[in-house]
């Protein structure tokens, strides 16, 4: 498997807390073994104490990965899964050890210690060693509105993110993550100064200098990372160099699209489709022929999609809503790389990388939560009369 296993309690000391999603926790290396310096590592987690999970199972994440995933997206957007044997004495440590450092929110979930399997991947944040590293850890959620005429009126005014703030009675303060998406420049720049500056949405948007979290809400990551550039400047720079990305790079776009487009239908009209084909077995296999069947499509098949291709599309744009970008930037100095790069106005160059993580398969039954889930939302926001200055 490449790296030595993780089988010792004492191994877990070299590992500190990084973050975590709703499935997988992360963990970045500390000690000094070569074979694990610039690594993270990405350990299962549940709700459900002393769930087992087999080597297979964990093995299926991966080539979910590279069978369905990496050929959507494209090969530089997508880390590499190094499997590693990691044992429950070496599991059960980590999870005792990084336990303070993990927030309350996250705490009704713990690290599935019989884990056979766990996942080495590059720490993103350190990709360019002795560099000045900028980290923007982004979750850009949905970027479309449906365009079913089947739907709710008021999904077609409004934007789930923006209706869901809403039902959560979370101040977005003018920020729609449709104006991240957006063609137009001012309404992403508009957003991203928002996000970083005017009301900073941590759970949208986290900043990292040099490996080390920056609160947007208690520090101030531009003065900081303007002081490890040695810039002395009054003018902004981070929300310059994400909107120079963002607008440049197509990465919001390719994703807008497989939500868009594997989401046909809206939830409305898949839940229907899920009542009639019920909780179906699903693999790799089946995922990897509906994607076939999508390509096909779109390089212009006119084989009508069946029911099952719909309701299995629409379960992959779960997954591409839900998923988050990794944006590492370094300035350029005197040596050249062959690397994505911007110029901003002020004549600095950047080079950067971004990588789509989160990207784990949704469960099929997890349609009828999310059509019930749909259906609150949309009802208070009817029923509060909901609306804002312009539509989403």
């Amino acid at each position: 498997m490449g790296c030595t296993s993780l089988n010792k309690a004492i191994q877990a000391y070299d590992w500190t807390y990084v973050g975590e999603g709703n499935q997988n926790l992360v963990v970045r290396y500390t000690g000094s073994d070569e074979s694990f310096v610039g690594k993270v590592l990405r350990v299962l987690k549940s709700n459900c104490k002393n769930q087992h999970v087999d080597k297979q199972t964990l093995l299926s994440k991966k080539d979910f990965v590279d069978r369905i995933i990496r050929p959507l997206l494209g090969e530089e957007y997508v880390l590499s899964l190094q499997p590693i044997s990691t044992s429950e004495i070496f599991l059960h440590q980590l999870a005792t050890i990084i336990q303070p450092a993990r927030p309350l929110a996250r705490l009704g979930t713990e690290i599935i210690t019989n884990a056979p399997i766990s996942f080495i991947m590059a720490d993103l944040t350190q990709m360019w060693p002795n560099s000045p590293t900028l980290t923007f850890e982004l979750k850009p959620k949905w970027g479309f509105k449906p365009s079913s005429t089947a739907v709710h009126k008021i999904k077609t005014q409004y934007c789930r993110y923006c209706m869901h703030s809403h039902f959560r009675k979370t101040k977005l303060n003018g920020y729609c993550p449709l104006d991240l998406y957006s063609d137009t420049s001012s309404l992403l720049c508009n957003a991203v100064d928002i996000l970083l500056k005017k009301a900073p949405l941590e759970k949208t948007l986290r900043v990292f200098i040099n490996g080390k979290f920056t609160s947007l809400n208690n520090a101030d990551p531009d003065t900081e990372y303007k002081s490890v550039l040695q810039i002395d400047s009054q003018d902004e720079l981070l929300p310059r160099i994400l909107e120079a990305i963002l607008i440049q790079d197509p990465i919001l776009r390719k994703l807008k699209t497989l939500q868009a487009d594997f989401d046909e239908l809206d939830v409305e009209k898949i839940m229907p489709l899920y009542q009639q084909l019920g909780n179906i077995d699903t693999d790799n296999d089946l995922f990897a022929k509906v994607v076939d069947k999508y390509k096909k499509q779109q390089q212009g098949s006119n084989a009508p999609k069946t029911d099952l291709q719909r309701m299995l599309e629409y379960v992959l744009s779960m997954t591409f809503k839900d998923c988050s970008l990794m944006i590492n930037v370094i300035p350029k100095r005197n040596k050249t790389l062959n690397h994505k790069f911007i110029a901003l106005r002020n004549g600095l160059i950047f080079y950067y990388d971004i990588k789509v993580i989160d990207t784990d398969l949704k469960k099929v039954d997890k349609i009828p939560y999310w059509y019930e889930l749909d259906q609150i939302i949309v009802k208070h926001a009817i029923e509060t009369c909901f609306t804002k200055e312009r539509a989403c």
